[in-house]
């Protein structure tokens, strides 16, 4: 029933039911798993709408490398703009990203601009 609901939502562009239907491809919850087909659905959701979960979905997908070539400063990105905008849950995986694989420069300017993170 939800999954003919966000197909339908898809399909008239609503942000929620675009973003659920990338939920459904990323979890093979009601379809198939296809993470490129979930990577496109967050992407869409992101340009149309700016919305914090699906800019945390992305940078999950392009940390681990799933439906989206890996791209660790893509990751970045993608949980420095869902940090801005909305879910905590985002904070620690740019944690992760800032201590595995940003250059030290780089760390030190976003943690002395940022306003959102506690990070020694």
């Amino acid at each position: 029933m939800a999954l003919r609901w966000n197909i339908k939502a898809a399909d008239s562009r609503h942000s929620e039911g675009c973003l659920h239907l990338g939920k459904h491809y990323a979890e093979g919850k009601g379809l198939p798993r296809d993470d490129e087909e979930a990577a496109w659905w967050f992407q869409q959701v992101v340009d149309l709408w700016q919305n914090s979960e699906a800019q945390y979905n992305l940078g999950l997908l392009y940390y681990k490398g799933i439906g989206v070539k890996q791209n660790t400063s893509e990751a970045k990105k993608w949980f420095q703009m869902a940090c801005n905008d909305g879910p905590e849950t985002a904070k620690p995986h740019l944690h992760k990203v800032i201590r595995q694989n940003a250059r030290r420069k780089d760390v030190m300017d976003f943690l002395c601009r940022s306003r959102y993170l506690d990070i020694d």
